[in-house]
């Protein structure tokens, strides 16, 4: 089904449900658009997570490098949603509302997730790392729409906006 987009491009979309009394046109380009929050954290996989680039060769192995990446994404997660509670809200009105940096708040917990899981240190240092991400925020623009770059000619693997930290 073509849907036109606003800037006027039309986007082919491709379905197995052709009835359009049940789905009609307009309800995919809602969907289509809701699927940016699933695209965003494929994004975090891959990008900040390196969830392709494995230790081991043997199955075993891969399998402990997904699980250990998945779990240091939750663990960020919950930080992140521990860290929620202490921003303060702004006395001054701002422009744009704002979020925590998840690449700042994994790579904060990456050197101590052993010793939390271990319960290997004390409270006071989770309180202080979630302090330090509550203060790492990032604006939020909504209705950004940018015209995408043609990225096949492009040498590097990892652009330095989504370097490796690992």
């Amino acid at each position: 089904m073509r849907v036109d987009l606003p800037s006027g491009e039309p986007e082919i979309l491709v379905s197995s449900l052709t009835d359009l009394k049940d789905y009609p046109t307009a309800l995919f380009a809602d969907l289509y658009h809701q699927r940016w929050g699933v695209e965003e954290d494929y994004k975090v996989l891959k990008s900040r997570l390196n969830i392709e680039n494995y230790s081991s060769a043997s199955v075993e192995g891969i399998l402990q490098d997904l699980h250990a990446k998945l779990l240091t994404k939750n663990l960020a997660a919950s930080a992140i949603h521990d860290a929620k509670r202490k921003i303060k809200k702004p006395k001054n009105k701002r422009l744009y509302e704002y979020k925590i940096n998840f690449t700042f708040a994994r790579n904060q917990l990456k050197d101590n997730i052993v010793r939390f899981t271990m319960k290997l240190a004390e409270l006071e240092l989770y309180e202080l790392l979630i302090s330090k991400i509550s203060k790492s925020l990032s604006v939020i623009r909504p209705n950004r729409k940018f015209v995408r770059q043609d990225r096949r000619n492009k040498t590097s693997k990892y652009p330095m906006n989504y370097k490796r930290m690992c």
